[in-house]
């Protein structure tokens, strides 16, 4: 049976798991069925999902959280983009992947829309039905339309990938129901041991200034280890800029600017690069803003408590289900203690239970064409090169420890 998994996100940065679940089928209807589901077991909806191009999920996305932000992995389309494109643009296809990525750093959707035409017409991909498409479904997958949206950072489902892989690691596909169980609590168990080992070394860790600022400071005493490393990275980058009245550039490449905008009466501070909203931490350029205005504390609200040192999130909800194995089958019997005859007649009263036979779960048809027999893209195809061997200098299955030319000389 397909296995799916929640991934979500901690305030160290750590993977989490939010909820996992086994599938028939992976319809519109079981989807529809499993989001309801896991809502209702961890009691709220979420803000934003990242999730791959599946149809079937999608839909049940908009039907079951219609507030919630749906964004499409931008890993698995770019994947997609050699079995697609290779073959029509050939020597064309590295400056096609150069320019597509070039696209994805404008800061507005009218500029992406007037470079994306541009750019199809002079790669001759205008008509192409997988442009089409990914123009269709823009406002999922292109950074311009998400940035204002809380991502914790994320643009792909690395996270989601990497605990699939943790989960290999525990299972096979011949493992029991039973035993899943048992593999997929100590997963669990596991991410629960290294969230307190982060919670420990936090506490242990000491401050050591870099950059002599208030800032860091503050940032230090607010966040934790992995928030605050990172809100340093911004911090020391600040410096290399320069501020022009509501500019920012850096002093290297003075034509890439971004706006920002200060309200000293609020204490809000915007940037056009929003990388705030996306990440929740506030970027080099602001950094270098405030520093410009003259401010020397950071606004409450640019320390927010999902990256907090003191945030109790609740990413590990209680599973109801265990209730049902701690609770005892049949309500305990009370007697006074028998002796003799009194033994046999009730040992010979008893009434058998009928017996329940619990099988496996069918074999389910997973979505795609089997291993063996789907289309594989041209790298797929691609035979892996040989070692080369330093004794000389070929291209063969040997080194320089059989070489055979070494072997000859020795004798």
């Amino acid at each position: 049976m397909p296995f799916g998994c929640f991934a979500g996100v901690n305030q160290h940065g750590q993977t989490i798991i939010l909820g996992g679940t086994l599938m028939r089928n992976e319809t519109a209807d079981s989807f529809k069925w499993i989001f309801r589901t896991w809502s209702h077991g961890i009691g709220w909806m979420p803000d934003c999902m990242l999730t791959d191009q599946d149809r079937a999920m999608g839909d049940a996305i908009c039907t079951e959280f219609p507030h919630t932000k749906h964004a499409l992995c931008l890993w698995h389309i770019t994947k997609k983009f050699p079995s697609w494109f290779n073959t029509k643009l050939r020597d064309g296809f590295q400056a096609f992947l150069k320019d597509f990525f070039s696209v994805l750093e404008v800061e507005t959707a009218a500029e992406f829309e007037a470079l994306w035409f541009t750019i199809m017409e002079q790669h001759l991909l205008s008509d192409d039905k997988h442009i089409k498409e990914l123009f269709k479904l823009r406002e999922r997958w292109c950074p311009v339309y998400l940035r204002s949206y809380f991502f914790a950072g994320m643009a792909s489902t690395q996270r989601s990938e990497s605990l699939n892989a943790l989960m290999d690691f525990f299972m096979t596909a011949q493992t029991q129901l039973h035993e899943f169980i048992d593999a997929f609590d100590q997963v669990v168990g596991s991410r629960l041991e290294a969230r307190k080992i982060a919670h420990v070394r936090d506490k242990l860790s000491t401050f050591r200034s870099v950059t002599s600022t208030k800032f860091e400071q503050q940032a230090y005493d607010a966040f934790t280890g992995y928030a605050f490393n990172l809100f340093r990275q911004q911090l020391v980058s600040s410096l290399e800029y320069v501020v022009h009245g509501e500019k920012v550039s850096h002093h290297e490449h003075m034509e890439i600017k971004r706006t920002i905008s200060w309200d000293s009466q609020t204490q809000t501070i915007q940037c056009s690069c929003l990388s705030f909203q996306f990440t929740g931490i506030l970027c080099r350029h602001a950094l270098r803003a405030l520093v410009h205005f003259n401010v020397t504390e950071l606004p409450q609200q640019y320390l927010p408590s999902r990256w907090c040192r003191d945030e109790e999130r609740k990413d590990f909800p209680p599973v109801r289900g265990k209730r049902l194995l701690l609770s005892p089958s049949n309500p305990p019997l009370e007697c006074d203690s028998p002796t003799g005859d009194g033994v046999l007649s009730e040992k010979t009263n008893i009434e058998e239970s009928p017996s329940v036979g619990v099988k496996g779960p069918p074999v389910c048809i997973t979505k795609g064409r089997p291993k063996s027999c789907r289309l594989k893209s041209a790298i797929e195809n691609l035979k892996p090169k040989g070692r080369v061997c330093r004794a000389c200098g070929q291209i063969a299955n040997h080194d320089k420890r059989n070489c055979p030319s070494v072997h000859s000389q020795k004798k």
